[in-house]
């Protein structure tokens, strides 16, 4: 073993072979969870999870934390050789048999108590079904849970190492050499001149590799049965198994490391000496992301961060690990100043340290001719043909530290420091003048010429130096340590308050990260339309820089590379290849570009949901959802009101960085958009309100990669009081009270109102009655007879029989109008009756008064009004108006008109009179009167009264009331009567 070691077959993939070298690898052993450091097989499945089979259980892996599994989960035994996913299953080898895991639970099929110490080696799935490889039994086939054995001719042959499918043809890989098989019955046995002894095969685009015990990997041609050496070692050298990745570079496990393989350049043998962490290895495997996963034979699970950061530090070879200053002179020959190891000084693959240990050098630069300069702790040193000078422009006690360099575009050196800016100019070295207050300007870490002005970089901010003067730039009052200027002309600015961008009018900060290691910027440099910013928190790459705060930003940490977070103060510097170099707290980094045009960093990250809890409490989720995930979660839930809280507990998968992972969810159907995102992986949703709901779910990394969402779709049914059929049932029993309710009220009103209307009715005929009697009372019968003797006395005959006659009218109209159906008569009727009252009384006050009744445009026949009504009113202006009135003739005048007002009509009847008024009436009341009193127009304003509540309808009495001349003289007396033109009540 030692003796593989020492002898050096490889040369390395870096162009500028350092044999101080080292890559980076994270080490994964049982204190990290891992179920046993012997890792055989590795395998990822859909959901993202790496799958880890040891010789002590199944691990599975989410980038954080391990999960593993046993015999008393299920698996046939615990010693795990090979794995295969397909399908959403994953198929597990044993020793002695085969395991699968499948919707969350193990099923194990054994190859009988015989072969119990054989190791199954590899799978594949072949004419529908599983073919089995072991290492000492030939092939099984496994298909409707019935292993069936499949020897091959020979002992030798039935050592199976690996099984690949290829244009429907089988490919076994065995320590007797390479079969073939169309059919599973005949087996051709395909080698070259001489045996070969095969441990692993692989498909490579067009090709097969295969693997040897002597060290060897070979291509072969399945058209041609040919063999081609791609890869050839010591004899001492044992390959255990080949991999390709997804850019078809050939990885290879053996006893001495991993052998790495591309198109462009020799094999590499990456080992102890160059970071591996131990060098016995068993296979190895690329996740969805490109990652690379190697599995050792007793120091459990390695990832490798890749090729492109390599690094140096003091245990391979490197003088000091604080690196805070880069330069390259020539292909091959590098200055690097550190912190506390003085000036190393790299040619022919060894570091050395030139110069005092007991200074800092902040910064290097090279002139016209090639002559070092170097600023350091005591001073400007210049270095040339192995010699250095000094020079000071202040005593030696004083301090007077130079950290920064820059050549303006006259090929003028500037440097600064603790005391300002200085100039190396025709090989002279002075400070320019300048107003300088150290304490408020403080040591100057960077200068840069932008817009033709001269900007400083330093503890006390941003300063313009002009005319020996420092002025603040644009108020940037923080503590600045590096500038740097872009293709695009855009000045970006890094220190204490992170990273800013500035167009020469303005600054905008340009936010790299929520973590505030991530804003404390150390350094700064640009190169084809890339900046990199070194960090505490490891390495950013910022591409797209039109608008520098939208910039793409890719970090780069402990998980690609880098060994340590901590970038060194203007450290960083481009070598003549394009790479980047730079200083971290625990050594010095390459990033290996080889001219690389583009970052790409794939590190997309997944999201399982590990369980859903209702109520706080695990459920039989078949109770709720008849549709589910590959990984059992239900896919929609109905719930019942009382188990409205819901927790999720989320898995999320991020095999590099598991860090940075952070969770966003949308409860859409109540929320309007994600929330933003966060660290713990539980999501609590509490009381939710009956509805429909989605739940979205997604994860994503630090460069806001996401994952695929994931969805539920959840429904809480109401409870039954809060369900449309029991609020319509409510509703109708509800309307169906308030009907019950308005009914009875109804009838209740009905009654009343009815009780009332009998009431008014028979009030109504009393009064009527009365009014019959009052238009019938016995002084007018009394005085009307004694007009008809009068008459007959006088031998005046015509007027005694016209008196008679219209006497014997009024008195069976009088009766007849008592008899109508609500007392209600047609107009022409009521007139007709009105007219033989007047003529009457006209005859009985012979030459008295005269009257006229007006009935123009109005429909007489059509029009019915109360009985009686008028009479009353025309007997008190004959009695109480025109007979006391001795002076003149009186005349009464009726008047019928229809009047119309917002939309209803009223018929008006208008009594007047020329009597006395109603002034002198009343004095000479008692005279004219005699003994009779009349009651006729108290009876008609309560029959009024009543006809208003019994028929709803405003009928209204104006008056009577005087009427007077323009001189105030009394001109007789009105009464207005105004009858609603509708039915009345019945």
């Amino acid at each position: 073993m030692s003796k593989i070691k020492l002898f050096i077959i490889f040369v390395l993939l870096c162009k500028f072979n350092f044999q101080a070298q080292s890559y980076s690898f994270k080490s994964y052993s049982i204190a990290e969870g891992l179920a046993q450091t012997q890792v055989k097989a590795i395998t990822e499945d859909n959901n993202g999870y790496l799958w880890i089979g040891t010789l002590g259980g199944l691990s599975r892996f989410n980038g954080s934390t391990f999960e593993n599994f046993s015999s008393e989960d299920g698996l046939l035994n615990n010693r795990i050789t090979a794995l295969y996913y397909r399908d959403n299953q994953l198929w597990i080898g044993h020793k002695g048999g085969v395991s699968v895991f499948k919707n969350g639970k193990f099923y194990s099929w054994s190859l009988g108590q015989i072969n119990k110490n054989v190791e199954v080696s590899s799978f594949v799935f072949f004419q529908n079904k599983l073919i089995i490889a072991t290492n000492g039994s030939g092939l099984y086939s496994l298909k409707n849970n019935k292993v069936k054995a499949i020897p091959l001719e020979s002992d030798d042959a039935n050592r199976i190492r690996g099984i690949e499918l290829v244009d429907q043809e089988l490919l076994i890989a065995s320590r007797a050499g390479l079969y073939r098989s169309k059919n599973l019955k005949e087996f051709e046995l395909i080698n070259p001149n001489e045996a070969l002894n095969l441990t692993g095969i692989r498909k490579k685009s067009n090709t097969i590799l295969v693997t040897t015990t002597n060290g060897e990997i070979y291509e072969f041609k399945k058209e041609s049965n040919y063999f081609i050496q791609r890869v050839k070692t010591n004899q001492e050298l044992y390959l255990y198994s080949c991999f390709v990745d997804s850019k078809q570079n050939i990885w290879s496990t053996s006893n001495a490391g991993l052998i790495f393989k591309n198109n462009r350049n020799p094999s590499l043998l990456i080992n102890e000496q160059l970071g591996l962490p131990f060098d016995a290895l068993n296979c190895v495997y690329e996740d969805l992301n490109g990652t690379i996963w190697i599995g050792s034979d007793g120091k459990g699970l390695f990832r490798f961060s890749g090729m492109s950061f390599l690094y140096f530090d003091q245990k391979n070879g490197i003088q000091s690990n604080l690196i805070i200053s880069s330069l390259q002179k020539s292909k091959n020959e590098f200055y690097f100043g550190t912190y506390d190891k003085g000036l190393l000084h790299y040619k022919d693959r060894v570091f050395k340290a030139i110069l005092s240990e007991k200074t800092k050098f902040w910064a290097s630069i090279l002139d016209e001719n090639g002559v070092l300069f170097l600023g350091t702790d005591n001073g400007l040193i210049q270095y040339q043909d192995g010699k250095s000078k000094v020079f000071k422009s202040l005593p030696d006690d004083e301090n007077e530290k130079i950290t920064c360099f820059y050549k303006t575009k006259n090929k003028t050196i500037l440097f600064g420091g603790s005391n300002g800016i200085g100039e190396i100019k025709w090989g002279k070295i002075s400070y320019l003048k300048q107003k300088f207050d150290g304490t408020k300007i403080g040591t100057i870490r960077n200068i840069i010429q932008f817009k033709n002005k001269i900007l400083c970089a330093a503890d006390g901010g941003l300063f313009e130096f002009k005319n020996g003067e420092f002025k603040l730039f644009l108020n940037q009052k923080t503590t600045t340590f590096s500038l740097k200027i872009d293709d695009l002309g855009t000045l970006w600015i890094g220190g204490e308050a992170g990273l800013f961008a500035s167009d020469g009018q303005k600054i905008e900060r340009v936010s790299l990260s929520d973590q505030p290691a991530s804003n404390f910027v150390n350094f700064i440099n640009f190169s084809k339309g890339r900046v990199f910013v070194g960090t505490n928190n490891g390495l950013y790459v910022l591409t797209n820089l039109i608008v520098p705060k939208n910039a793409t930003k890719t970090r780069f940490g402990i998980e690609d590379g880098l060994v340590n977070l901590e970038t060194n103060i203007n450290s960083s510097t481009f070598d003549l290849d394009g790479n980047f170099w730079f200083g971290t707290a625990e050594g010095l980094v390459c990033f290996y570009m080889n001219g690389q045009q583009s970052i790409n960093k794939n590190n997309t990250p997944f999201l399982n949901i590990r369980s859903v809890k209702i109520n706080f409490q695990d459920i039989d989720y078949s109770k709720y959802s008849n549709e589910f995930s590959q990984d059992g979660i239900p896919l929609s839930m109905v719930l019942p009101p009382n188990k409205n809280n819901i927790t999720l507990e989320l898995n999320g998968v991020l095999l590099k960085d598991y860090k940075s992972l952070k969770y966003e969810y949308w409860l859409e159907g109540m929320d309007e958009s994600w929330v933003p995102a966060f660290s713990s992986s539980l999501i609590s949703l509490s009381n939710l309100p009956s509805g429909d709901y989605t739940l979205h779910l997604r994860a994503k990394n630090e460069q806001g990669i996401y994952s695929q969402e994931r969805k539920i779709n959840l429904t809480i049914k109401p409870y039954f009081y809060k369900t449309w059929w029991f609020i319509l049932l409510c509703i109708l029993i509800l309307a169906l009270i308030i009907y019950l309710i308005f009914k009875s009220r109804i009838k209740i009103e009905q009654e009343k109102r009815y009780k009332e209307k009998l009431e008014f009715k028979s009030r109504l005929m009393a009064l009527e009655q009365q009014s019959l009697n009052a238009s019938m009372n016995r002084h007018f019968i009394f005085n009307s007879l004694n007009s008809i003797q009068y008459f007959i006395n006088t031998q005046d005959k015509l007027s005694a029989n016209k008196y008679l006659t219209n006497f014997a009218k009024l008195i069976r109209k009088n009766l007849d109008s008592s008899s109508e159906n609500n007392n209600q008569i047609a107009l022409n009727q009521e007139i007709e009756r009105l007219e033989l009252y007047l003529s009457l009384e006209a005859m009985r006050f012979k030459d008295r008064f005269d009257y006229q009744i007006n009935t123009a445009n109005t429909d007489m026949e059509s029009i019915e009004v109360p009985a009686m009504l008028f009479q009353p009113f025309v007997e008190n202006s004959i009695i109480h108006g025109i007979l006391p009135n001795e002076s003149q003739k009186g005349l009464i005048s009726i008047n019928l008109s229809i009047e119309e007002n917002n939309n209803s009509q009223k018929l008006v009847v208008c009594i007047e009179d020329n009597g006395v008024g109603i002034e002198k009436s009343l004095l000479k009341k008692g005279i004219v009167g005699g003994d009779h009193k009349s009651q006729g127009m108290e009876i008609t304003q309560k029959r009024i009264n009543l006809l208003n509540k019994l028929s709803r309808q405003d009928f209204e009495l104006e008056g009577p009331f005087q009427i007077e001349d323009d001189n105030r003289l009394i001109k007789g007396t009105r009464v207005l009567i105004k009858i609603p033109l509708k039915n009345l009540v019945d």
